[in-house]
């Protein structure tokens, strides 16, 4: 027969049930904090594939002209510098594909100077308007690149050369 001291001795032993709900507890912030840490070495590969897509584009426009939005004979004429910055950004970034992490439009490319005269020495750019999701959704700590509308969460980067050639 159990006693009452029997009893309390039982139940002063039995800690097997709160400690799995404190593992749990614990594996569920490490897994987040995980994830969040991913999340932020992925935003940060993303923005570097990015600019050096938009630095690609600017040396285009600097090495072969980019006014009248094609570049010189040099490098085919029928190319845009929109164009060479699209093709140095992965495909499984750009819009269309399965990959929702990052988003990228064609239209979201803008190479500048459009028209007019440049001169060696002035400085051209491209900019690339992208969108980052991330793996982690609201789940993320540091929820980079999130905001309640698709234009908080556009993300810009400005690749800057010089021009080498005089265009007129």
């Amino acid at each position: 027969m159990m006693t009452f001291d029997n009893k309390v001795n039982r139940i002063e032993e039995d800690r097997g049930a709160s400690n799995s709900i404190s593992f749990m507890v614990i594996m569920l912030f490490i897994m987040t904090m995980l994830v969040s840490f991913i999340d932020v070495g992925l935003y940060f590969n993303v923005k570097n594939q990015m600019t050096a897509a938009a630095e690609n584009g600017a040396r285009s426009v600097a090495l072969y002209g980019g006014v009248n939005t094609n570049l010189r004979d040099v490098r085919g004429g029928s190319l845009s510098p929109e164009d060479v910055t699209w093709e140095t950004i992965p495909d499984n970034f750009k819009s269309g594909t399965a990959n929702k992490t990052v988003e990228v439009n064609r239209s979201g490319i803008v190479c500048s100077p459009k028209s007019g005269k440049i001169f060696a020495g002035d400085p051209v750019k491209c900019e690339v308007t992208y969108i980052y999701n991330g793996i982690a959704g609201r789940f993320s700590l540091f929820n980079i690149g999130r905001g309640n509308n698709a234009a908080n969460k556009s993300m810009k980067v400005t690749g800057t050369s010089v021009s080498e050639v005089t265009i007129k």
